[in-house]
């Protein structure tokens, strides 16, 4: 037969701002958890105030996700992908020197 391995971890981007979006939760986290990923994060832009929409914390924990995190920009969204030893260093020698 066939054997089928989630992987480890996913980051799932929920649009925000202006509009809530609870659906694209359901759309990225669902399918992510009934395929048995661990690590489930939800990345959203936060709301004026700085918070994240009810709807969208609502939807991420009843889909199963296990993080959710405030991301403003296409930097955040990426560091999120990263572990903290993969960050690089940018004072490391050769590191952005040219």
């Amino acid at each position: 037969g066939e054997r089928v391995t989630p992987i480890r971890a996913v980051g799932c981007y929920v649009p925000g701002g202006r509009a809530v979006y609870p659906s694209s939760v359901a759309m990225t986290v669902t399918p992510a958890f009934v395929a048995g990923v661990e690590e489930i994060v939800v990345c959203t832009p936060p709301r004026r105030d700085g918070s994240v929409h009810p709807e969208v914390l609502y939807a991420a924990k009843q889909a199963g996700a296990t993080r959710v995190v405030k991301v403003d920009s296409p930097t955040d969204r990426e560091l999120v992908t990263l572990k903290p030893g993969d960050i690089p260093d940018p004072g490391a020698a050769g590191e952005g020197q040219g």
